[in-house]
């Protein structure tokens, strides 16, 4: 099964980013489908997303389960969004929260 990964296209610079603060027309943008095995609870699907759409020793789209979508991207933080089986997760400065995705580029 594939984890969507969506960035936030709007980072507010300069304090922590604020899901509720969104300038751009397009909220979000889909930048990567990643592999994540089949039973995986959606909590542990988001975190292997998370961890295999970050810079750690190479970058992300160098990961063998990751297809990157469009050019190339920062790696994923708070303020993105990850679905999974059709329900969107918010990334939180510390874990999750569900969410809905909102408009996407």
């Amino acid at each position: 099964m594939n984890a969507n990964v969506y960035h936030a296209n709007l980072m507010p610079t300069g304090r922590m980013y604020d899901p509720h603060f969104d300038d751009s027309p397009n909220g979000y943008t889909l930048v990567a489908l990643v592999y994540v095995p089949e039973g995986a609870a959606a909590i542990e699907a988001c975190e292997m997303a998370f961890r295999d759409t970050n810079h750690i020793d190479r970058a992300w789209w160098d990961n063998p389960n990751v297809t990157r979508i469009g050019p190339k991207a920062r790696s994923t933080s708070v303020g993105d969004i990850v679905v999974v089986n059709g329900q969107a997760y918010l990334v939180e400065g510390c874990g999750w929260s569900n969410t809905t995705l909102p408009e996407t580029a």
